[in-house]
């Protein structure tokens, strides 16, 4: 049978307690008990933080005698755990484990977004944060197998005669990666079942031939953030997206839900009255991002079409005519204003569709709003005009009308051009 969840408190997490046999092959079942803890009050835990991959969840773990299914990389981590945890000459400072994947609902979007908001007090509060790097490489003689291993220990390995090839790993352009690491009060890395102290790995990496390589010089710029007078202090906004724009995220609202827990207080609060919330699209996000950096953080000339480092760090599309439309959405709305009226717009189907209202003025013009929009940054420039108009008093309806046909025209004298 399969697991069930149960609702828990904003304020509490969920943790796995390792239970049955330390597992010693691929065919071992791998089992936890759960429990249910205040987060403020929580037991020693490690928090896993990892790349979680695209693949199928392949592998069947136990909970509370339940089945629950999760990806193979998570499932190797866990293996890996279990056998330090129940080995009889090692001793590890935590006595519970924490993985996104598992502690989380993921099919309750409510609880998705509660979780996802206290994701930096989970780090933060671990005893210690385990960074799974994943398996090492696999021996020449190994190349040909079809299926990817579950585990993988070479005899001999050593950290020193592996810095590029650790260095080289996805784990490190993972956007939620950044909070995991920089809020951590201890990391322990771990390559298969070989683990390692983060500092012993950031004295390899400075010590190294090639430091000065793209991407040694990621790990040491996580080394530099996680300097003892750094560790907790909080960052702007647009210094965050800035000096972590190479890490991306598969879910491209996360390049923003992944930093929420590392900015300065005035960044989080206004952000926060969002944020997270994954019944937003990425378009919104963008918006609402641009909007609260022009007009309150003082970056008014940086935010630009042309802004191309804090457009590529938000993942928006390399298209001028897309970043054109988004920018000009983000001027039509103030963050402060109205949050329950931003939040609530579908800035997916505004492009398509607009409802039919009731008015005998919005009777009028039905006609007229059937048209396509063409895009899903038309609708946020319909939206962001709108709104715009309605806070300067007036007709949005009759004037945005109007704006949509002059900017078809456009469109279309510039495509008899081409």
């Amino acid at each position: 049978m399969a697991f069930s969840y149960k609702s828990i408190p904003v304020d509490h997490i969920r943790l796995l307690k390792p239970a049955g046999p330390r597992p010693t092959t691929i065919n071992s079942t791998l089992a936890f008990t759960v429990h249910e803890f205040p987060i403020h009050t929580a037991p020693l835990y490690t928090a896993i933080s990892y790349v979680c991959g695209t693949g199928a969840a392949s592998q069947t773990i136990k909970l509370d005698g339940y089945d629950l299914a999760i990806r193979q990389t998570l499932w190797s981590c866990l293996y890996y755990l279990l056998q330090l945890w129940t080995h009889p000459y090692h001793h590890v400072q935590w006595e519970y484990v924490w993985a996104d994947a598992i502690c989380i609902n993921q099919s309750d979007g409510k609880e998705k977004n509660e979780q996802v908001g206290a994701m930096g007090k989970v780090f933060s509060t671990a005893v210690e944060v385990t960074a799974w790097l994943g398996l090492q490489c696999l021996p020449q003689y190994v190349q040909w197998r079809e299926q990817a291993a579950k585990t993988i220990e070479n005899e001999g390995w050593e950290l020193s005669e592996n810095i590029i090839d650790i260095a080289e790993r996805p784990y490190w352009s993972r956007r939620w990666i950044v909070q995991e690491v920089l809020l951590a009060k201890q990391i322990r890395v771990h390559v298969s079942g070989v683990s390692f102290d983060f500092h012993e790995l950031a004295h390899h990496v400075s010590n190294n031939d090639a430091s000065n390589t793209e991407d040694l010089r990621q790990i040491l710029a996580y080394t530099k953030a996680r300097d003892v007078d750094n560790i907790g202090n909080s960052q702007p906004l647009l210094d965050i997206l800035l000096q972590f724009g190479a890490c991306q995220c598969s879910d491209p609202r996360d390049n923003i839900f992944a930093i929420l827990s590392l900015l300065n207080h005035q960044d989080k609060q206004a952000l926060g009255r969002y944020f997270p919330d994954y019944t937003l699209t990425h378009d919104a996000v963008v918006v609402i991002t641009l909007s609260y950096l022009r007009d309150y953080c003082g970056h008014r000339d940086r935010i630009s079409h042309d802004s191309k480092e804090v457009l590529d760090s938000l993942g928006v599309s390399p298209s001028r005519q897309v970043r054109r439309k988004l920018i000009a959405a983000s001027k039509e709305i103030d963050v402060y204003c109205d949050a329950q009226l931003i939040s609530s717009v579908d800035f997916i189907e505004i492009p398509y569709f607009v409802p039919e209202y009731t008015s005998s003025r919005s009777q009028a013009h039905s006609e007229g709003w059937k048209a396509s929009f063409g895009n899903i940054t038309g609708g946020l420039w319909w939206f962001g005009t709108c709104f715009g108009l309605l806070q300067r008093g007036r007709d949005p309806y009759q004037q945005a009308l109007e704006n949509l046909m002059a900017q078809m025209e456009e469109d279309r004298r510039i495509a008899q051009q081409l």
